[in-house]
């Protein structure tokens, strides 16, 4: 590219995607479809949580 501005932005562009590809194999369990995904229980209840947060 004769433009340098171009060849930066491609250049980040080809970065973000390596990051992208290397997170996704990473935590390719997370989009299974076919991996069912629980939540544990928590331990305290909802309002609990939005008392703690305002200090009451």
């Amino acid at each position: 590219m004769g433009n340098l501005s171009i060849r930066l932005d491609l250049g980040w562009c080809v970065a973000y995607l390596k990051i992208l590809v290397r997170e996704l194999v990473a935590h390719a369990r997370f989009f299974d479809t076919t991996y069912r995904f629980h939540v544990a229980p928590d331990p305290l209840p909802l309002r609990a949580h939005t008392d703690a947060s305002q200090g009451t």
